[in-house]
């Protein structure tokens, strides 16, 4: 410290208005401070809550399993139920392999709202060899609601392995698509009556 600055402080000690003015500072910092404080306090409460907020819409906006099938070799079919919905509850399928999905959420149908989704039961159908699986209502095994055979990667109803072809009418490109899920059908029919 230099000589004058130590001076100036011996000098501002014996002034009668400097025990006021340091109060003034302690008082003026302290009050900084808390305002400070609050201010962090009231950014952390709000970013919390928009945290939140992100998190339970995105929650409310998912789907939640319903049943699973292990169709071996580590595939596997999920069946899944919307969290929210208006009118009655929507019921989806993916397709996972080695963990990875390879077949999109796709809707499949829905779900009477009076109805508790945990409550439905499925049946699973597949051909000898497990490359082409079928999935049901259990208590009505008349339609397929998911179709999908492992080897190809042909799945329904999502039916993206069908490409769209220009050539033909919307309604020649529709029976294609219809002829080639009726051979999928067929196949698994003929199994089931197999065994």
């Amino acid at each position: 410290m230099h000589w004058w600055t130590i001076q100036q402080w011996r000098r501002a000690r014996r002034h009668p208005l400097a025990t006021g003015f340091v109060t003034l500072t302690e008082t003026t910092r302290k009050s900084f401070q808390y305002s400070v404080g609050c201010l962090l306090l009231v950014v952390t409460v709000i970013s919390g809550c928009l945290a939140l907020i992100v998190w339970l819409n995105n929650w409310a906006n998912g789907e939640f399993e319903i049943a699973t099938f292990d169709c071996g070799n580590n595939r596997e079919i999920v069946i899944t139920a919307a969290r929210s919905w208006e009118v009655s509850q929507p019921i989806y399928y993916f397709v996972r392999v080695n963990g990875k999905v390879v077949v999109p959420t796709t809707y499949i149908d829905n779900n009477n709202p009076d109805k508790d989704p945990g409550t439905i039961r499925f049946a699973k159908y597949t051909t000898r060899d497990g490359n082409l699986v079928g999935v049901t209502y259990a208590d009505d095994t008349s339609g397929y609601l998911v179709i999908h055979e492992f080897s190809t990667g042909a799945s329904f109803p999502r039916g993206e392995h069908i490409k769209w072809n220009d050539e033909l009418t919307v309604n020649e490109n529709r029976d294609q698509r219809d002829r080639a899920r009726a051979t999928l059908e067929k196949r698994l029919n003929d199994s089931r009556d197999a065994k």
